[in-house]
């Protein structure tokens, strides 16, 4: 009878066992099905949080416009306002080294010789002289591009003004022909034959190549002169109308006091 309660005992400990596994089973299963029907969470939250672009950097819109420019001319000493003047005498002065300024009536042929010894020839106008201040002002927006630049914030000019001002033509200089030019051009070089020559009289006044040149550059200024300003009013005119009122009063600020 002392033996029975060792016997249940043993009889006891597989059923425990037993149990303890099938709660352990029931424990883990219960785990591995509630962590498979659960949203991967942290691959949805990476998706929104990082587009697929963000790697990429974001140009401004000013990337997309005509790159603002102005035009120099090479012969810089060609246009100093002791040469460049319509108060200037009619004659042919030598510049630079290589550049000529001629001036017949009110027109001036700009001349310089470039690298390759070719002469290249502008005919052009001193309108700072003498067309109205709010002329001068709008071809000044249209020619000096890189200061028309910098005030586009200021002025708030929109990528389409911006866009549609950098189209106009720049016409101000004076078309001529290309027969006149040619003539133009060897009278000129008889001009340059004269004065390495010395053929002036009484020590100064201009040699007769000289005078055919310059008499010949009167002739044009008044066959063209007309034409010629009548596009650079119409340039100015086209540059006004892409503005607004503020814009262009902040224009004439300006270029108009220079």
């Amino acid at each position: 009878m002392a033996q029975q309660p060792t016997s249940r005992a043993k009889q006891a400990f597989p059923i425990v066992v037993a149990l303890t596994l099938v709660a352990a089973a029931l424990v883990l299963g219960a785990f591995l099905i509630f962590h498979d029907v659960q949203p991967p969470r942290s691959r949805i939250q990476t998706s929104i949080i990082n587009p697929p672009n963000t790697d990429r950097p974001v140009e401004p819109a000013t990337a997309t416009l005509t790159p603002a420019k102005t035009f120099v001319d090479p012969a810089a000493a060609n246009f100093d306002k002791n040469i460049f003047r319509l108060a200037a005498p009619d004659g042919v002065r030598k510049t630079s080294d290589s550049s000529w300024s001629v001036k017949g009536g009110r027109l001036f042929m700009q001349v310089r010789r470039d690298q390759t010894g070719k002469l290249v020839v502008r005919y052009v106008y001193p309108y700072e002289d003498f067309v109205p201040k709010d002329t001068l002002a709008m071809l000044r927006t249209r020619w000096i591009m890189t200061e028309t630049v910098k005030l586009m914030d200021e002025l708030q000019i929109t990528p389409e003004q911006w866009e549609k001002l950098s189209a106009l033509k720049l016409n101000t200089d004076t078309q001529i022909p290309a027969a006149e030019r040619k003539k133009l051009v060897a009278l000129f070089e008889e001009a340059m034959a004269a004065m390495s020559k010395n053929e002036t009289v009484n020590g100064g006044l201009p040699s007769v190549a000289e005078e055919k040149l310059t008499d010949f550059l009167r002739e044009l200024d008044e066959k063209y002169y007309d034409t010629t300003i009548a596009g650079a009013n119409r340039l100015a005119e086209d540059v006004k109308a892409l503005f607004t009122e503020t814009q262009y009063a902040g224009l004439m600020r300006r270029y108009g006091t220079w």
